[in-house]
Formats: structure tokens, sequence, C-alpha cells
């Protein structure tokens, strides 16, 4: 049964017949006492220039926010790991850089916004361009409210090739990029 607005409500009766099922709305008049709903809109008067700087004020916020984060990171990284140390694990002498840069941007990569700066900061240490373009391929697929959202629909067969897909992708792509240069 739905309560509109106009004062009626609709009840659904769903008839079976032995071909298919149909269902057959059906107008009553509602009672003067019942109150008016509010979920169909019709009491809401919501104008639209206040919504859409609502909207928009709350998506720059959120946007504030993730490049926040994504700057405090790069500076982290700039100020607190030793060069040698991002060098010796994904510079370019390093035959594995890519593959443990495509492995490190499943845990550490947050969103598209604070990515950049995060791995402009590693670049910075010394990171290998190869590894980054791994890191920046291998990361959106493989976040974890990604990984979470394809787990729920998904079978755990389609899961697995889904991030060894978006893993063996971002490793052959930043191989791709190294002999490339």
């Amino acid at each position: 049964m739905a309560v509109c607005c106009d004062g009626s409500t609709t009840v659904f009766t769903e008839i079976q017949p032995s071909i298919r099922a149909t269902a057959v709305p059906v107008r009553t008049d509602r009672s003067l006492n019942e109150p008016k709903a509010e979920s169909c809109g019709c009491g809401e008067k919501t104008n639209f220039w206040s919504r859409l700087f609502k909207e928009s004020y709350s998506a720059t916020l959120m946007v504030i926010k993730f490049m926040a984060l994504a700057f405090f990171l790069e500076a982290l990284i700039i100020l607190y790991i030793p060069a040698e140390w991002i060098v010796g694990i994904m510079g370019q002498g390093n035959a594995w850089a890519i593959i443990t840069a495509a492995l490190l941007g499943v845990p550490t990569y947050t969103s598209n916004l604070s990515a950049l700066p995060m791995v402009s900061g590693l670049l910075v240490q010394g990171m290998s361009p190869a590894a980054a373009l791994a890191f920046l391929i291998a990361g959106p697929t493989t976040t974890l409210p990604a990984m979470a959202a394809v787990w729920s629909l998904v079978s755990h067969r389609v899961f697995v090739l889904y991030v060894s897909f978006a893993l063996v992708g971002a490793i052959v792509l930043g191989y791709l990029k190294f002999i490339i240069g």
C-alpha cells in the first residue's frame, strides 16, 4: 500500500493466474485523519540552487580532505623515508621494483586524488617511472573499497581473477614502460 499527496491510497493486489502473475493497482480514498506521506516528495519544496550549493560544498570539502591527506603523505615520504631505501626497493637498478610497486599499490592506494602526490614524493626519492606506472595502475582496481564491492558481487574465483588481472596488467605495463623507456 502506498500513500501519496493527492489524498488517495494505492493498493497493489497480486493476482496469480495459471499462466503469469500481474499486479493490479486498486485506488481507494484515504481517510482524513491519516497524515500525508513525506516519502513521495510532495511536501518537499527544494530549491535547485540551494541544493546545488550544498552538494558542491560537500564535494569540495571531500576533495580538500583527500588533497590534504595526499600532501601530508607526500611530505612524510620526502622527509622521513630515506632516498636510498626507495632507490634500493623501487629504483631503476632493482629488477623487482615494478612488482614491488604493484604489490605496494594494493594496501597503500587511498584514492586518485591522493595517489599522485604520493607517487610524486616517491619519484623525488628515486622511484623508477616504470614502478610508478605499475603502482598507479594496480592501485585503483585493488583498493580495499573496490575489492570489497567486487567480493560482494561475484564468486570467489571471479574475484581472484579480478585481482590477478589487475596486478598482472599493472606489472606487464610497468615492464613495457621500462623496456620502451
